[in-house]
């Protein structure tokens, strides 16, 4: 599963590759579009994990319920923020690091 990202734009898409075949395709959309989000399969389920949209970084979390085809939102993490690991941990998802710096200018003179 791959949460998609284009040139600084926040994605809803996610696709899915069959390994014995090759092929891809488009899961339902997640129900917040984001960027640099993480990703992580726990116990068979798989989870979306805060990120960046256009608002600024979030704390949300996103489930998959394939059985319904569809995600929905979890408890929000207690922090906001993106580009974190993740790790499936005796049936736990442990979430560290990122960062929550957001839309800050640098100027060099």
């Amino acid at each position: 599963f791959v949460p998609l990202r284009a040139a600084g734009m926040c994605m809803d898409d996610v696709c899915s590759i069959n390994a014995s075949t090759g092929h891809w395709e488009f899961l339902p959309p997640l129900s917040k579009p984001r960027s640099l989000a993480t990703l992580c399969v726990v116990d068979g389920r798989l989870f979306v994990i805060g990120g960046q949209h256009w608002s600024g970084t979030l704390c949300s979390v996103e489930e998959y319920v394939q059985s319904e085809r569809r995600w929905v939102y979890i408890p929000d993490m207690p922090r906001a923020v993106y580009d974190r690991a993740a790790v499936a941990w005796e049936g736990k998802l442990l979430v560290i690091g990122g960062s929550s710096i957001q839309d800050e200018d640098y100027y060099v003179s």
